[in-house]
């Protein structure tokens, strides 16, 4: 709030010229219409008069849907000598000369609706828009000295990969490395009546499930209504895709201090992770010493990435990082990321479906846990560290000689798993076989595949202790670190 700012709702028209495949705005006001330029600015001149307005808010759906009526309209602001900030929504058809024009006229901030930067995925919304015309579009306003401009993409997308998605994410990466003054603003796909996709789910490889009947029969006398609503929907690129997507997104907002503060399009909360630094927690102890970090970062394409790395390790990347100029520091880091993921046997990077594989995959069958974070100490006393990729400030250790069971390429039957993991432990008896089983399987290092399978929340750490107990007393080497005496538990 700016007690200098008087700033007003105002419209200059309504409806959308698009019709986009996601988007009810077009539905609901069926057709495009805009006020006369010139009338727009005279009541203006009012509500500066009446109310001292010194900012227009323009609630419009679509502020450019007639170029030429707003060129009309900043050149009479122009001609008038007026001085007041506005903004609104705008779609991604702008040039740098329209741009500099509505700059001299007091445009402040705008909203664009790039959504993607494949021009597959584009044609996939209805768009009628390239990725040229969005790229286009930002660095006019960008050029201009807009204080403010926002670009909207939609994670989750039906028909929309991962690779399009990282590609989206890295165009936009690049031109906030040019722009402080570009914010990206996530809006993860969801369904909804009014959407001209949710006539067409079959299209876009979606499912609409109804209401259950006991759901439906709390109350009778309206079935007739609530039998026609979806409960939920499901398929193509939903579900944890969707939150992998969604993330991947976030990751570009910046959570330090640079840039505009001042957010008129509040869509989204910042990043608490930056490119230019790491973020380190303690997860081994020896002897009285941390031996082994968990370390968090961004990957160069804007991906938040979990990574287990030695004392000597980071020493190193600390003294790496404080002597890197402000400049240099985001290189420092995605060069050691990168160099540390090459280290690792597993880096829970990807598993945008791994929840959806899994549960469609056929019963009874043991798989590693796509989210799990790996590393072989090369120390028989730490042996194998491993860590859930949602929980950096906890791991566990297990023999070195378990090392070929994480290859998550494989899916072995219930039988040839446990067979394995015998083998592993040098021909163990089968009740230290069973122990160490459960003490994997209910760590969550391994899942069963079928119907079943999900992702719970992390386990409270007094649920966990006994897990990893009831192994080591059958004679395993399965221990919970995060719990160790000068360690904090998270």
């Amino acid at each position: 709030y700016d007690p200098r700012v008087m700033s007003l709702p105002f419209e200059l028209s309504r409806g959308c010229t698009d019709k986009c495949s996601f988007c009810s705005e077009w539905v609901f006001w069926r057709k495009y219409r805009s006020d006369d330029p010139l009338r727009v600015v005279e009541q203006i001149r009012e509500l500066a008069s009446r109310h001292k307005a010194t900012d227009i808010y323009f609630v419009d759906s679509l502020l450019n849907g007639v170029p030429a009526r707003l060129e009309t309209f900043a050149e009479e602001i122009l001609r008038q000598d007026l001085k007041f900030g506005w903004g609104g929504f705008m779609r991604a058809s702008m040039d740098a000369e329209t741009a500099q024009l509505l700059k001299r006229a007091g445009l402040r901030r705008t909203f664009l609706g790039i959504e993607s930067m494949s021009d597959e995925t584009l044609e996939l919304m209805n768009k009628r828009r390239k990725q040229a015309d969005n790229i286009r579009a930002l660095e006019a306003f960008l050029g201009a000295g807009i204080e403010s401009v926002d670009c909207g993409v939609i994670p989750g997308f039906p028909g929309d990969t991962r690779e399009r998605f990282v590609a989206t994410v890295q165009e936009l990466a690049s031109l906030r490395s040019r722009y402080s003054q570009l914010e990206v603003k996530i809006e993860p796909f969801s369904v909804s009546p009014g959407q001209p996709i949710f006539n067409d789910l079959a299209r876009f490889g979606l499912v609409r499930h109804a209401w259950p009947d006991a759901t439906l029969d709390l109350a009778p006398e309206f079935a007739a209504i609530t039998a026609t609503l979806a409960n939920s929907v499901t398929g193509a690129n939903q579900g944890t895709q969707r939150l992998d997507a969604t993330r991947l997104a976030h990751s570009l907002v910046r959570g330090d201090d640079s840039g505009i503060q001042r957010d008129p399009f509040a869509y989204s909360r910042r990043e608490d992770i930056t490119d230019t630094d790491l973020v380190f927690q303690p997860i081994v102890e020896r002897g009285g010493l941390v031996v082994w970090y968990s370390a968090i970062g961004k990957a160069s394409t804007g991906e938040r990435r979990m990574l287990i790395v030695s004392a000597e390790e980071y020493t190193r990347i600390r003294a790496a990082i404080e002597a890197a100029s402000e400049s240099e520091k985001n290189h420092v880091v995605s060069q050691e990321i990168d160099t540390l993921s090459a280290r690792h046997i597993m880096t829970g990077v990807h598993r945008g479906s791994w929840s959806s594989d899994l549960r469609a995959a056929p019963s009874g069958a043991i798989v590693v846990n796509p989210t799990l974070v790996v590393r072989d100490s090369e120390n028989a006393d730490v042996g194998i560290i491993v860590m859930r990729s949602l929980e950096p400030s906890r791991a566990i250790t297990c023999e070195r000689a378990l090392k070929p069971l994480f290859d998550a390429s494989r899916t072995l039957p219930d039988h040839a798993w446990h067979g394995e993991l015998r083998a592993l432990l040098g021909g163990a008896d089968d009740t230290t076989v069973r122990g160490y089983a459960a003490g994997l399987l209910q760590m969550r290092c391994f899942m069963e595949t079928g119907p079943g399978t999900s992702e719970p929340p992390a386990i409270p750490r007094r649920e966990q202790e006994p897990v990893a107990r009831s192994a080591a007393d059958r004679g395993g080497r399965l221990t919970q670190i995060g719990g160790l005496k000068g360690l904090k538990d998270h």
